[in-house]
């Protein structure tokens, strides 16, 4: 049975242990030799540190804020609902969200532990002197709040984690069913293809810029000008397009040199298919919808609509 087989096996299984699948995923990134799905990998088993990036599916918005209010001759309202408008605009986000940073196990036996499918997160006690000091109950300061989670958000994260190695190790095998094997580098799928799978399931479709591809520029999508082929023919060679494509692509916009915002001609919309084709198939490191957006502003740049 290969790796990524035993990948696959154990990933589909929800009793098993996502840590211990995460450590057979360290050892596929090592003979990948991809340092991005490494330091992901490293990063789901051990941790994210506190003020990283986080992906997006370790983060929840979806917690409700309850507080615990206090007044004048012992008077107390317990688990009142706090609403996020009465929380300053700057402090919501940090206030009402849910960042979990942990690695995989640490995120387990908090799930384990939860009572009655519920999280509790307790607000920094520097809150208590800013919200609700008489403004949510009057003549009465809040002394204590939480976010209350539900238990299924937490298991939604995990779930998410198994569901991108599940469609990572499927993605490979569809190009080599032997990529990962201690075995000789023939049997490797080439690096911009495993980027570019990377890029696609394990970062997520990519929009504003061709990750990790060191030929793909922004900054020269600003240099077309309408009319000026060149300009447009070293934007599209930055994105990584090979010289072939290229040249197809100026013959394309050569023979059609008009176009309006109802369409390009219809041998430069064929090239943009075919390109947008390659980059699905891996074939280039950039994503489909970088092929397809990127190319398409670049062209109404040179077009001028």
């Amino acid at each position: 049975m290969t790796l990524l087989q035993q990948i696959q096996m154990e990933v589909v299984d929800s009793s098993s242990d996502l840590a211990s699948v995460l450590r057979k995923c360290r050892i596929l990134a090592q003979r990948l030799g991809h340092e991005g799905f490494k330091e992901w990998v490293i990063h789901e088993m051990e941790g994210y540190p506190i003020g990283s990036e986080l992906p997006e599916y370790r983060v929840s918005s979806r917690t409700v804020v309850f507080g615990q209010f206090f007044g004048a001759f012992g008077r107390q309202m317990n688990n009142v609902q706090i609403p996020a408008s009465s929380i300053p605009e700057e402090l919501r986000k940090p206030l009402t969200q849910v960042r979990f940073h942990q690695g995989v196990a640490a995120i387990k036996q908090q799930l384990d532990s939860s009572e009655k499918g519920s999280l509790r997160f307790a607000w920094p006690a520097e809150a208590y002197r800013i919200v609700g000091q008489g403004d949510i109950i009057e003549d009465m300061n809040l002394m204590q709040a939480f976010q209350v989670l539900s238990a299924a958000e937490l298991a939604g994260v995990l779930d998410r984690i198994r569901n991108k190695i599940l469609n990572f190790v499927l993605e490979l095998e569809s190009r080599n069913p032997e990529a990962g094997e201690a075995v000789k580098y023939k049997n490797q799928i080439p690096p911009e293809q495993v980027q570019h799978i990377f890029n696609t399931v394990i970062k997520g479709d990519v929009t504003n810029m061709a990750q990790g591809s060191s030929h793909f520029s922004q900054q020269a999508m600003i240099q077309v000008k309408k009319g000026d082929i060149d300009s447009l023919i070293r934007t599209i060679s930055e994105l990584g397009i090979d010289a072939e494509d290229v040249d197809e692509l100026r013959s394309a916009v050569t023979d059609e040199s008009n176009a309006s915002k109802a369409g390009f001609g219809k041998k430069v919309t064929a090239w943009i298919g075919k390109i947008v084709g390659k980059a699905a198939q891996g074939a280039y490191t950039v994503s489909t919808s970088v092929a397809g957006s990127v190319i398409t502003e670049a062209l109404k740049k040179y077009y001028g609509i």
